[in-house]
């Protein structure tokens, strides 16, 4: 197993490929609200296996994750944290990926959960130097803008510059199937690359095996939907790979 380290200039954490004889493709992961957890470690682990170097995007500083308790208190965290700073962190990741002689930067990807799913999406759209955006069940349509929410993805969506999937739970609270509808429509409209599934019976944070909303079908079917879609636009069956 590789090894997870911490990388002097970049706002996250790295595992490199998995003994590599020639460049390969990343992928950049944006977590959950409650960070660079033991969930978020394992999909970094899962990915590595299969042949992608990870970056770990940290929102905290070195895992210094607010209360989240309760629903107020997760509420408070997702609203602190600014688009803009990590769509920075993104875009220093790729510098990074950029520099190493083990990575083919024409093969980087982001996926993210939860908000991370949401940055993943803006990243998407407002990041150079990306080949596709992976997300689940991220938040499409912000109640109003403020300074660290300043445009929706739903807004945001006819600036989309690479393939996407995105999954959703029919039974979300948080992200209504109103909203990916919606998402939907404007990617469409704006004649976008992506591919979008809606699983029957699936809350909020299905993929989540350690918590209640955890659904095992509908998981294993977004992962393998997941790595089919990675492995096509950056993996062995990307451009140039071998």
């Amino acid at each position: 197993m590789e090894k997870i380290e911490r990388v002097p200039g970049l706002r996250g954490l790295f595992l490199s490929l998995r003994g590599a004889r020639t460049p390969g493709p990343a992928v950049i992961i944006t977590p959950t609200i409650a960070g660079i957890d033991d969930y978020i470690l394992r999909v970094a682990y899962r990915l590595n296996e299969v042949g992608y170097a990870v970056v770990l995007i940290d929102y905290y500083k070195e895992g210094r994750v607010p209360n989240l308790g309760t629903m107020p208190k997760i509420l408070e965290a997702v609203a602190a944290l600014s688009d803009t700073e990590v769509s920075c962190s993104v875009r220093s990741a790729i510098e990074l990926l950029l520099e190493r002689a083990d990575i083919d930067g024409d093969r980087i990807a982001t996926l993210g959960f939860c908000i991370g799913g949401t940055f993943s999406f803006l990243a998407g759209c407002q990041v150079e130097g990306l080949a596709a955006s992976a997300v689940y069940y991220g938040t499409l349509n912000y109640p109003a803008k403020t300074d660290r929410k300043p445009l929706s993805p739903i807004s945001a969506a006819g600036d989309l510059k690479v393939p996407l999937i995105g999954h959703f739970g029919e039974l979300d609270r948080f992200v209504p199937v109103a909203d990916v509808t919606s998402l939907q429509t404007a990617l469409a409209a704006a004649d976008k690359s992506f591919e979008i599934f809606v699983y029957p019976g699936a809350p909020h944070a299905f993929d989540e095996d350690f918590r209640a909303p955890y659904r095992p079908v509908a998981a294993k079917e977004a992962w393998v939907r997941t790595l089919t879609f990675l492995d096509w636009h950056i993996g062995t069956r990307s451009r140039g790979a071998g």
